[in-house]
């Protein structure tokens, strides 16, 4: 999507905390569904559930075949239409993005004690109050 993880919130241990309890980053509307589905199951808290890097390469290997050869699949259908959504939002909306002065994209240290299991999104947003 090009958009930072999290770039409007401080990097603290808040944030760790949250990513842990299942809070990850907001998929944009303009990412194809098959492909936000891939990423959210490459999340997943439970490692057993993730698809290996040999999955991942297969199916995107395959996607990258149908959009060369500009074959009639779900994917190439979906992509399609996400350009033309991104490109009538570009066109009527003018895109920036501000990160947060305590938003790092470098490794950091984060002192912490209390570390549980991480849990997924779903486990997040029903705790909150998000479904």
């Amino acid at each position: 999507s090009g958009n930072l993880a999290f770039s409007d919130i401080p990097h603290d241990i808040s944030l760790m905390h949250n990513i842990l309890h299942g809070l990850r980053p907001a998929i944009p509307s303009h990412v194809p569904m098959l492909i936000a589905k891939l990423i959210m199951k490459c999340w997943d808290a439970r490692p057993n559930n993730r698809p290996t890097s040999e999955k991942v390469y297969d199916i995107l290997r395959i996607w990258n075949n149908d959009v060369s050869n500009d074959s009639s699949t779900e994917i190439v259908i979906q992509i399609k239409e996400c350009e033309e959504t991104s490109n009538d939002l570009t066109k009527s909306v003018e895109y920036y993005y501000k990160t947060h002065p305590e938003a790092k994209y470098t490794s950091q240290f984060i002192e912490h004690t209390n570390y549980q299991l991480p849990l997924n999104a779903l486990d997040y947003d029903e705790k909150h109050g998000i479904l």
